[in-house]
């Protein structure tokens, strides 16, 4: 059975204050070593009434194992922003969403109601948790 971690709580926005504004959500997540195939990291929060335009994943600490890859999506679609990253990269490797991933190739993603930015991993024998950045470039489309 899967599990979701999340890993929501260190999320930094810039910039923070005012409305109908572009700002980047920003967090650094350490996946668990206990992190099995099809665990749902829970990475940044996406409030109702936000475009998402991409999604950008920075390899800060890359994990051991035999094999690591995760998929970046959210609730709907678990490989929507991109369909692999290699979580056993080298450190500083930047991934970003293509434009042939499905929400890209939309025009970005809208959502109506909160939602996570998610990581889905699929692991072979981890025995080093990898740390990653991952960033999300949003428009506010709220007006109050």
């Amino acid at each position: 059975m899967a599990v979701t971690f999340d890993k929501t709580a260190g999320v930094a926005c810039i910039p923070w204050d005012g409305l109908n504004k572009p700002y980047r959500l920003d967090n650094k997540v350490t996946i668990p070593v206990t992190a099995v195939s099809t665990d749902i990291i829970q990475c940044l929060p996406v409030k109702a009434g936000t475009l998402v335009l991409g999604v950008y994943e920075k390899i800060v600490t890359p994990a051991t194992a035999t094999s690591i890859s995760a998929t970046v999506g959210d609730g709907d679609t678990a490989n929507g922003y991109d369909a692999s990253i290699d979580l056993k990269g080298v450190a500083g490797t930047v991934t970003k969403s293509a434009p042939a991933d499905t929400y890209p190739a939309a025009g970005g993603k809208y959502y109506s109601a909160d939602d996570t930015i998610d990581l889905v991993v699929t692991v072979n024998t981890m025995t080093v948790g990898a740390v990653i950045e991952v960033f999300a470039d949003c428009l506010d489309l709220n007006r109050v």
